[in-house]
């Protein structure tokens, strides 16, 4: 069956770092339901990038997790002041684990381990015992029947900021793997929501981090790399990157 590697690593300045969400992205195509990626080297350095922004913080791998579906989920995270607790909800989730080297038989697996948080792209939604400012997560099989993922920031208002991942059609996309994360130094938030321009997507999400603004430490050598082409800064600007902002 072949496989298609997209060579999709990017990093989107909206403005400058001071007013608005710094967003780190990263995706590897893949076209196979049943065989996951053996390498996702594009995801990893936007990870790579995101996390040298950030200390103290850890990943949440679901590895301790049981498996079956669950309506919430309740995870603690180290903050610069405390813990923070983070509740996950939504329809169609699911603890799942599969072997090394193996999917769900629909695209899904992975990032590390055996086990992923297996959810539905058009109502996920996290909210936090405390404020963050930085946030981060590894996602597998999304967008492989169209559609395009953002996330609703909320604090009062909310910010939407777009995922700029690649949409498939008839499962074209199947198996492939993506990390995003954003920090911001202006703006911190309490929710998050993710959202969907198909009526609904199943995809496996893992390796959430997290981290409030007292953890966020700018990498004074690359604080924003930058991205791969021009080509890429004008696809952005031309709406693959959005940012937005919705008053209540």
């Amino acid at each position: 069956m072949k496989r298609i590697l997209s060579a999709v690593v990017t990093t989107f300045l909206a403005t400058t770092v001071n007013s608005a969400p710094i967003i780190f992205f990263g995706e590897d195509l893949n076209n196979s339901s049943s065989v996951p990626l053996a390498s996702t080297p594009n995801a990893d350095s936007a990870f790579g990038d995101f996390s040298s922004n950030l200390t103290g913080v850890s990943t949440e791998d679901f590895e301790s997790q049981a498996t079956g579906t669950t309506s919430s989920i309740s995870l603690n995270f180290p903050g610069s002041a405390g813990s923070i607790g983070a509740t996950l909800t939504g329809s169609n989730m699911a603890i799942r684990s599969v072997p090394a080297g193996s999917t769900t038989g629909a695209g899904r697996y992975p990032t590390s381990g055996t086990q992923f948080l297996e959810a539905n792209a058009i109502d996920f939604t996290i909210d936090f015992t405390q404020a963050i400012s930085a946030f981060g997560f590894w996602g597998v099989d999304i967008g492989d029947f169209g559609g395009t993922v953002s996330l609703d920031l909320i604090n009062g208002g909310t910010q939407t900021i777009q995922v700029p991942n690649t949409q498939g059609s008839g499962g074209s996309t199947d198996g492939s793997v993506l990390f995003f994360g954003f920090f911001d130094l202006n703006d911190s938030f309490t929710s998050i929501t993710f959202d969907i321009t198909s009526s609904g997507d199943i995809f496996a999400f893992d390796d959430m981090i997290i981290a409030d603004e007292g953890q966020i430490v700018v990498d004074p050598v690359n604080p924003v790399p930058a991205p791969a082409t021009f080509a890429l800064i004008a696809a952005g600007l031309l709406g693959m990157r959005q940012y937005s902002r919705k008053k209540n």
